[in-house]
């Protein structure tokens, strides 16, 4: 009982994601995580390198499994660590646009109900 009570009040997040990766087992430590996103049904894990890593979670069960404030789901694509989240921008249609601290290639748009909450994110780090 004492236990179930300790993770319902300190909730033990994933500290690391095992990535089977060109016949290798890989560990990406969550500070290397830029972001998390969808792409032709499958998951997949932006590291600090620009390396992209397919993962066997949905964005879903991702949203249980890391801590929600250093992590925020801007739509239904994508998951971005804050850590990596180098300005914001405004975009069309009342939406938001994410620029990383690392280049790449993603459009990374803040979905237009999310942005209130999003920006209430960045406001209480």
């Amino acid at each position: 009982m004492d236990q179930m009570m300790e993770n319902l009040v300190n909730p033990a997040y994933k500290k690391r994601f095992l990535i089977r990766f060109k016949n290798k087992l890989t560990l990406v430590n969550i500070e290397q995580i830029m972001c998390f996103y969808s792409e032709e049904g499958n998951t997949f894990l932006l590291d600090t390198i620009g390396q992209s890593y397919p993962i066997d979670y949905t964005l879903d069960r991702l949203e249980s499994l890391i801590n929600p404030h250093a992590f925020f789901r801007i739509n239904r694509k994508a998951i971005v660590s804050m850590d990596f989240i180098h300005s914001v921008e405004d975009y069309f249609n009342n939406r938001l646009k994410i620029r990383l601290t690392k280049k790449n290639e993603m459009d990374l748009v803040v979905s237009r109900n999310r942005v209130k909450p999003f920006k209430d994110w960045l406001k209480n780090a």
